[in-house]
Protein backbone atom coordinates (compact mmCIF):
# COMPACT_ATOMS: atom_id res chain seq x y z
CA UNK A 1 0.00 0.00 0.00
CA UNK A 2 1.14 3.58 -0.85
CA UNK A 3 0.82 4.94 3.09
CA UNK A 4 2.98 6.25 5.30
CA UNK A 5 3.25 4.14 8.79
CA UNK A 6 4.26 6.67 11.14
CA UNK A 7 1.34 8.37 9.97
CA UNK A 8 -0.66 6.49 9.82
CA UNK A 9 -3.89 5.23 12.27
CA UNK A 10 -3.79 1.58 13.51
CA UNK A 11 -5.67 -0.58 11.19
CA UNK A 12 -6.33 -4.28 10.87
CA UNK A 13 -3.93 -5.63 8.07
CA UNK A 14 -2.81 -8.62 6.65
CA UNK A 15 0.95 -10.14 7.16
CA UNK A 16 0.75 -9.84 3.29
CA UNK A 17 0.25 -6.43 3.29
CA UNK A 18 3.32 -4.02 3.08
CA UNK A 19 3.70 0.11 3.26
CA UNK A 20 5.99 1.22 1.01
CA UNK A 21 5.07 5.50 1.02
CA UNK A 22 5.71 7.53 -1.64
CA UNK A 23 5.94 5.41 -4.48
CA UNK A 24 4.29 7.90 -7.07
CA UNK A 25 5.83 11.23 -4.72
CA UNK A 26 7.09 13.77 -7.37
CA UNK A 27 10.24 15.96 -6.38
CA UNK A 28 9.59 18.87 -4.94
CA UNK A 29 9.94 21.95 -6.53
CA UNK A 30 12.27 24.62 -5.45
CA UNK A 31 10.62 27.54 -3.12
CA UNK A 32 9.76 30.93 -4.26
CA UNK A 33 12.62 33.92 -4.07
CA UNK A 34 10.28 35.53 -1.13
CA UNK A 35 10.05 32.30 1.07
CA UNK A 36 13.57 31.05 0.04
CA UNK A 37 15.08 34.30 1.39
CA UNK A 38 12.40 34.50 4.55
CA UNK A 39 13.19 31.20 5.94
CA UNK A 40 16.96 31.43 5.07
CA UNK A 41 17.08 34.40 8.09
CA UNK A 42 15.98 32.28 10.99
CA UNK A 43 17.38 28.92 12.21
CA UNK A 44 13.97 27.54 13.05
CA UNK A 45 10.37 27.89 11.44
CA UNK A 46 7.31 27.19 13.33
CA UNK A 47 3.64 26.91 11.51
CA UNK A 48 0.81 27.65 13.63
CA UNK A 49 -2.44 26.58 12.19
CA UNK A 50 -5.88 26.01 13.89
CA UNK A 51 -6.70 23.44 11.11
CA UNK A 52 -9.38 23.46 8.75
CA UNK A 53 -12.93 23.81 10.88
CA UNK A 54 -11.24 26.28 13.69
CA UNK A 55 -10.40 29.62 11.65
CA UNK A 56 -7.83 31.71 13.70
CA UNK A 57 -10.01 34.94 12.80
CA UNK A 58 -12.23 33.55 15.81
CA UNK A 59 -10.33 33.69 18.53
CA UNK A 60 -10.75 36.70 21.05
CA UNK A 61 -8.61 39.61 21.24
CA UNK A 62 -7.30 39.09 24.22
CA UNK A 63 -6.08 35.05 22.82
CA UNK A 64 -4.20 36.80 19.87
CA UNK A 65 -2.45 39.46 21.71
CA UNK A 66 -1.18 35.94 23.31
CA UNK A 67 -0.22 34.61 20.60
CA UNK A 68 1.56 37.99 19.43
CA UNK A 69 3.38 38.13 22.95
CA UNK A 70 4.21 34.48 22.77
CA UNK A 71 5.98 35.06 19.51
CA UNK A 72 7.61 38.19 20.42
CA UNK A 73 9.33 36.49 22.99
CA UNK A 74 11.18 34.19 20.56
CA UNK A 75 12.96 36.54 18.28
CA UNK A 76 15.03 33.67 16.52
CA UNK A 77 11.93 31.93 15.10
CA UNK A 78 10.03 32.53 12.06
CA UNK A 79 6.38 31.71 12.88
CA UNK A 80 3.94 31.66 9.82
CA UNK A 81 0.06 31.85 10.89
CA UNK A 82 -2.76 30.46 8.99
CA UNK A 83 -4.71 33.48 9.05
CA UNK A 84 -7.73 33.62 7.13
CA UNK A 85 -7.91 37.49 6.55
CA UNK A 86 -4.31 39.16 6.36
CA UNK A 87 -5.89 42.06 5.49
CA UNK A 88 -8.11 42.80 8.74
CA UNK A 89 -7.61 45.37 11.09
CA UNK A 90 -5.91 43.02 13.77
CA UNK A 91 -3.22 42.04 11.31
CA UNK A 92 -2.58 45.78 10.33
CA UNK A 93 -2.27 47.06 13.26
CA UNK A 94 -0.87 44.85 15.96
CA UNK A 95 0.25 41.17 13.57
CA UNK A 96 2.81 43.91 11.22
CA UNK A 97 4.41 45.07 14.62
CA UNK A 98 6.03 41.71 15.08
CA UNK A 99 9.12 41.45 12.56
CA UNK A 100 9.20 37.43 13.06
CA UNK A 101 5.57 36.93 11.85
CA UNK A 102 3.98 35.92 8.50
CA UNK A 103 0.29 35.73 8.39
Amino acid sequence: TNSEPLLESAAPTLSRVVDISQIGAKQPKPLNEYWDSLLSRYPRTILLSLGSIAKSILLSDKTKDGILKTISHFPDTLFIWKYERPEDEFSREKASKVDNLVL
